[in-house]
């Protein structure tokens, strides 16, 4: 059973990702999501147990996805995706990935109204997992992303 670390420090993010209508766990069947509200408590979370997936939100406070990304707090066989409302972030984040690190498994997601689908879609083949379900195929309208 697979087991996804998120930080942001958007609860409404947390939530839609770890619970809601759509979430993760909705989505592929087994996993388990912990949410952490910054990167200072991602780091303490890392310290207890290993992630299958990492998902980190690019601007937080305290220690914000670029430290993390910099930083050797995420095991590199752990994969990542950097995650932001602004696309400058995301760019960034994959130069700083190109330019300081490797790691194999990475990928941006811009959170708009299709986020829960797209992350839903990532996690599913960094894990290897099989194609995530539609949890809500006729709905009609989608979920908006506020912070």
């Amino acid at each position: 059973m697979p087991v996804v670390f998120i930080a942001d420090d958007s609860l409404t993010i947390l939530a839609q990702v770890a619970s809601g209508p759509g979430s993760l766990p909705e989505r592929i069947p087994g996993c388990t999501v912990v949410t952490f509200p910054d990167g200072l408590a991602l780091v303490s979370g890392l310290r207890g147990v290993t992630p299958d997936l990492v998902i980190i939100d690019m601007r937080l406070p305290e220690l914000d996805g670029f430290d993390l990304l910099r930083s050797d707090h995420i095991a590199e066989h752990i994969p990542v995706i950097a995650v932001s409302g602004m696309q400058l972030y995301l760019d960034t984040a994959a130069q700083e990935r190109n330019r300081l690190w490797t790691r194999a498994r990475f990928a941006t997601v811009f959170k708009d109204d299709n986020f829960l689908a797209t992350l839903a879609d990532f996690v599913s083949t960094l894990l290897g997992q099989p194609e995530p379900a539609d949890p809500h195929p006729a709905a009609g309208s989608p979920i908006p992303m506020t912070e």
